[in-house]
């Protein structure tokens, strides 16, 4: 992605575990553990993977535009959509069963049959959504690069599960990601008969949550002397 060709990566993490400076976004500390064999890493989940990477390509090429509208034109990535959106949502989901066996939780079998191409990943949602304040931060950093020279944002939040009262199999776990200002929040419970996604095509309509502050932060960026939330009273809204 273009923002790692620039220099080094760097990895913040919590408050409780040191900062890590890395060469590329292939290092070993910004990976998953190994959970697939190489022939299921290279072979089966390839796929995910190209589709992924041909969908964010197509993200940050137009994000502005996607910011702006919500609309994802599924369509108009892929050559056949309906796989596209397969294919992209089954990345997600081999994202979220390597970060529940991160932690130490069971990959729910429905996940696992699912990325074999069988049924639906039952009882997850994935929700995408535009997050106003990553769209901002993702302008500030464009107009400001880091002296490493990045200037994108990542973000990974921690896996959350209730178990039961015994203290038995989890019965629910969530988390999130995000990348630029795509946000995707992922759920899964015994309580969902079925499997949920809004990436649907042919154009996929996404939430867009607080839109206005991606221009009021860049605003505020851009005026250091305003306080965070502070119109700018030269900016032509205010006139």
């Amino acid at each position: 992605m273009q923002e790692y060709r620039g220099g080094d990566v760097i990895l913040r993490r919590s408050e409780d575990r040191p900062t890590v400076e890395l060469r590329g976004p292939n290092a070993k500390a910004a990976k998953f553990g190994d959970h697939f064999c190489a022939r299921c890493n290279n072979e089966r989940s390839q796929p995910f993977d190209l589709a992924y990477d041909r969908f964010i390509d197509w993200f940050l090429s137009n994000e502005n535009q996607i910011e702006d509208t919500g609309l994802l034109p599924l369509e108009e990535i892929f050559d056949d959509w309906r796989e596209g959106q397969n294919l992209v949502n089954c990345y997600y989901a081999k994202h979220a069963g390597c970060r529940i066996a991160d932690v130490g939780y069971r990959v729910p079998d429905s996940l696992r049959e699912y990325l074999d191409g069988v049924g639906e990943p039952v009882g997850f949602a994935f929700n995408f959504e535009l997050s106003g304040f990553l769209a901002g931060l993702s302008a500030i950093l464009k107009e400001n690069p880091t002296l490493d020279g990045t200037s994108g944002n990542l973000g990974l939040g921690g896996v959350h599960g209730q178990l039961t009262h015994e203290g038995g199999p989890a019965v629910e776990l969530v988390s999130w990601s995000s990348y630029h200002a795509l946000q995707v929040y992922w759920q899964w419970s015994t309580d969902y008969p079925r499997s949920w996604t809004n990436l649907l095509g042919p154009v996929a309509e996404l939430p867009r949550i607080e839109p206005e502050l991606r221009d009021q932060l860049l605003r505020n960026s851009r005026n250091p002397d305003l306080q965070p939330g502070t119109p700018d009273p030269t900016s032509k809204e205010q006139v």
